[in-house]
């Protein structure tokens, strides 16, 4: 299995952007595959110089319906005709960032949807949407989700009110040595989905785990949303599933990727954009 990392918050190269979103490239099989598209079309370019067709990918999986992860779903609708993008539907609605009185939408772009909407798949239950690529849609929340979500809301039929994460999802490649775990926010708390892979893998190992944990707090690229015990839970959880390596960056932030680095060793690394990584 090998992934790129189209789209980051930091770059390996000045020729690549980067911004405060996520993006990777999957190769599985024959299959080829995005877990997001980052907040505007610039991963399409950071492919272009990657060696990598856009216009072969023959999924999109949308972890979350936040526009730095899903911004970059129009560019991708214009440069690919025959990729099938897969969702919550929760992911349509409307999201917020909400701080010290203002209120900022952070949701997909609605002429978007409208314009895509025959090409929208949306997953409601644990599906495996090709061989041995499964969709995790109900996340078990038996921990304590990250205290970063603290200042993101919804707005529904039922008001405004502070985002439950029903709109999350996961995606889980099973390899020859195990699954792999891909996660774009974790906003559903990281020790939740992995129990939740746990439950619904039994008996199989968890080679890697890939994406954002959700550790930085907002706007603070060297802050902490998360108490230090917390974090090492996170990195106790890991070392005792036995996960062989963690790639881990965008939400995790700095201080939150070196604090898992004290407990985790070379059992963790950082993901940028342009980093090629072979699991």
């Amino acid at each position: 299995m090998k992934i790129t990392a189209l789209m980051e918050n930091t770059k390996i190269n000045e020729d690549l952007a980067c911004e405060h979103g996520l993006s990777l490239y999957i190769e599985f099989g024959n299959k080829k595959i995005l877990l997001d598209t980052g907040a505007s079309g610039s991963f399409l370019s950071n492919g272009e110089k990657l060696g990598i067709n856009i216009e072969e990918i023959d999924a999109v999986v949308l972890s979350h319906g936040h526009n730095d992860h899903g911004g970059g779903l129009k560019a991708f609708f214009s440069s690919n005709s025959i990729g099938k993008v897969y969702l919550k539907k929760e992911a349509i609605k409307d999201y917020y960032a909400y701080k010290e009185g203002d209120k900022k939408y952070i949701g997909l772009g609605k002429d978007m949807i409208e314009d895509n909407w025959k090409r929208l798949n949306f997953i409601n239950e644990f599906t495996e949407i090709e061989k041995n690529i499964f969709i995790i849609s109900e996340i078990e929340k038996d921990y304590p989700l990250p205290q970063g979500n603290s200042n993101l809301y919804m707005e529904d039929k039922n008001g405004f009110r502070r985002d439950e994460f029903t709109h999350e999802l996961v995606l889980v490649i099973r390899g020859e040595e195990g699954i792999v775990i891909f996660t774009g926010c974790a906003h559903n708390g990281i020790i939740n989905i992995i129990k939740t892979a746990k439950d619904l893998f039994p008996g199989e190992k968890i080679k890697g785990i890939v994406g954002g944990f959700h550790l930085m707090n907002e706007g603070r690229w060297d802050g902490l949303c998360m108490e230090n015990e917390e974090i090492d839970k996170i990195s106790g959880v890991i070392i005792k599933e036995e996960v062989e390596v963690v790639y881990t960056g965008h939400c995790t932030g700095e201080r939150g990727y070196l604090r898992l680095k004290e407990k985790l060793g070379e059992g963790v690394k950082y993901l940028s954009t342009g980093d090629k990584i072979d699991i």
